[in-house]
């Protein structure tokens, strides 16, 4: 057991550097664990205390599951989360049992594993950097564990020179080996972040995204980039009203009525995922991606989920006329029977004293204008009829607040309104003339039926704070209420620094996403195309398929084969050296019976000449280690060369 003692750290950092990326996807409690595991065969292993038994490492097994079944009910055991868990533990458990060569194998084999499974959840630049050095280390804890003799820095060079190898197979498997459409296996990334919205809006929902500095997509423009009060990011339009909440509704149409529009805006747009099926678009697109359905409020819906970074290209219109109401879009108008009663019967005097809809409008956004609204993070909680304590008592809010407030007055007045999430505004980043739009830019505002004009985009946030929309929001409110991130640190250079870093890196990464990540299905049949495998490509899948396996077997059998060889070339000279010390033996009167053994012949031959028995001793010492142990040192072999010629015979 002392032999396998001295394998434990480079197997336990392995399986350490490779699973440390998991902390982000697996509860604390397993990752501590873990960590307790890890740090007991450390201490084991520096400590020369005896190797756990059976029936403590089933102990620590049952305790591993028990934490596992508790953490997951029944009905997420197999989802992802669960699935890099498991993962997680068993490398947390698996070097209690390291007893034999095997084991050690099995063990580098669960390093190299969970590196793949971190690839499979995470897909960004720095993950991906991660697991080379990943790699790096389980390669070189591989060579440690079968040369046990040589240095770990050796070992570390010797590892860096295959993956160096390997870089021309690797780059031609990641461009040619078929790609599938849709997640491998089935299996979508669990990590991903919150969109703005969900299917429903409630009062003070938005606010609590303005605290989240996670990026929400990435756009880059055909030409210039759009004067910011044109930068509204459409996502899911609000049609019903329930008191208390705005939702989506199941009203809407997919039929789309086509808009005519001027000053088209071409544009890609990088989404992070988020788990939901909205996308974002400028205004109203022209037409939607090919992945896309565009509703009838010309909002654009995925036909599953978002679970990985989805990129498309779109082109819309800023300035569009949408043309007649259709008869669906009536449920713009209803409100509930009863409540807020003081807001109707202000909207109803509005509805009274204007000459037309476009007039009741701008009454009231003076009425937000005038009347001493603060656009706040830190909304107070409303009670009763929200929107009446919200105009006429707190008057304290954030955009959801003036947009559900001016829509409700505008269904009141007899106007049809609706409410829309997305973002509004977004940061340019200076070393990729790109936009970045984060969560905190999360936004709602209001679109308004005007006769002669179609929908229209209405932000009553902008009657009260315009900074919001021309400066953003880290202008738009007391500095005392921002996040951290939000915060302007005007004249640290050291805080302009970090920003500087941050844009360069998200630039990289950016273009990495776009080259690496973005490389699917129809960009390899593009590349393909490209070199002559025009027609048939569905064809061409399966006996591509088939042919870089058929290679692959090929380079491993022949490598296989190679080494053979070598190894037995190897025993060859070792034999043939061995047998000319036993030839010198023999010379000395010393010679080896035919059923001996070389450890019995080291043994007579000190019982018979004491002189002879160092120099015997470690000869034959060599030569098992050469012939038995498949030792590949240069060192021993040279020392092998040296001892067996400078061997005198009589």
């Amino acid at each position: 057991m002392e032999t396998e003692k001295k394998y434990i750290r480079p197997i336990l950092l392995s399986l350490i550097v490779a699973a440390a990326p998991l902390i982000f996807s697996i509860p604390l409690w397993i990752m501590c664990w873990c960590c307790f595991l890890w740090g007991y065969m450390y201490y084991i292993s520096r400590s020369g205390k005896l190797w756990p038994k059976a029936l403590m490492r089933r102990v620590l097994t049952g305790v591993s599951m028990l934490g596992l079944l508790a953490s997951f009910d029944h009905m997420n055991m197999i989802g992802g989360s669960a699935f890099v868990s498991i993962i997680a533990m068993v490398a947390g458990l698996k070097p209690l049992e390291i007893q034999t060569h095997r084991d050690r194998m099995v063990a580098i084999f669960l390093s190299y594993f969970i590196i793949i499974t971190t690839l499979i959840v995470f897909e960004n630049l720095a993950v991906t950097l991660y697991m080379f050095f990943s790699v790096l280390v389980a390669t070189a804890a591989l060579v440690h564990i079968n040369h046990p003799e040589g240095k770990m820095k050796g070992d570390f060079q010797l590892a860096g020179w295959i993956m160096v190898q390997a870089r021309p197979m690797m780059i031609a498997l990641f461009l040619l080996f078929p790609r599938v459409q849709g997640s491998f296996w089935g299996m979508n990334r669990q990590s991903f972040g919150q969109t703005g919205f969900a299917e429903s809006l409630a009062l003070g929902d938005v606010a609590s995204l303005a605290i989240n500095n996670d990026v929400a997509f990435r756009v880059e423009f055909k030409g210039a980039i759009p004067a910011t009060d044109q930068l509204y990011w459409r996502g899911i339009v609000f049609w019903n009203y329930n008191g208390r909440r705005w939702s989506r509704g199941y009203q809407v149409s997919e039929k789309v009525v086509p808009v005519s529009g001027k000053h088209p805006v071409e544009y890609i747009i990088t989404m992070e995922p988020h788990g939901k099926k909205w996308v974002f678009s400028l205004g109203v697109p022209a037409f939607p991606p090919d992945t896309t359905t565009m509703m009838g409020d010309y909002t654009l819906r995925l036909r599953r989920d978002l679970r990985k970074k989805y990129r498309y290209r779109l082109k819309s219109y800023v300035d569009y006329q949408t043309g007649e109401m259709a008869t669906w879009e009536q449920i713009a108008l209803k409100l509930p029977e009863y409540g807020n009663e003081r807001s109707r019967e202000l909207a109803e005097q509005w509805e009274a004293r204007a000459a037309s809809d476009t007039a009741t409008v701008q009454l009231a956004l003076t009425y937000f204008k005038m009347n001493h609204f603060v656009y706040t993070l830190k909304p107070p909680v409303l009670s009763g009829n929200e929107i009446d304590d919200f105009l006429f008592n707190e008057k304290r809010g954030f955009c959801e607040h003036y947009a559900a407030a001016f829509a409700f007055l505008m269904r009141a007045a007899g106007i049809p309104a609706r409410i829309v999430g997305g973002y509004a505004g977004g940061t340019v980043n200076p070393y990729g003339n790109y936009l970045i739009v984060n969560q905190s830019d999360a936004h709602a505002w209001v679109e308004v039926w005007l006769e002669g004009k179609g929908w229209v985009r209405v932000d009553p946030t902008s009657a009260v704070v315009p900074e919001r929309i021309s400066r953003g929001i880290s202008n738009a409110v007391s500095e005392d209420e921002l996040p951290g991130f939000l915060r302007i640190s005007k004249g640290r250079w050291v805080s302009d620094l970090w920003r500087k870093i941050e844009f360069a890196w998200d630039a990289v990464s950016t273009r990495w996403d776009i080259w690496f990540v973005g490389y699917s299905f129809w960009e390899q049949k593009e590349l393909l195309s490209r070199l002559g495998i025009m027609a048939g490509f569905n064809a061409w899948v399966p006996k591509m398929l088939l042919l870089i396996t058929c290679l692959a077997v090929l380079l491993v059998a022949g490598f296989v084969l190679y080494r053979i060889h070598k190894i037995s070339e190897k025993k060859d000279e070792v034999q043939a050296l061995y047998d000319e010390f036993c030839t010198k033996m023999a010379q000395k009167g010393l010679p080896r019976k035919p059923a001996q053994g070389p450890f019995d012949y080291a043994q007579m031959i000190g019982r018979l000449n004491e002189k002879l028995q160092k120099n015997a001793t470690g000869i034959i010492t060599l030569y098992v280690r050469l012939r038995y142990a498949n030792s590949s040192s240069t060192h021993d072999m040279q020392k092998f060369k040296s001892l067996v010629k400078h061997l005198k015979p009589d």
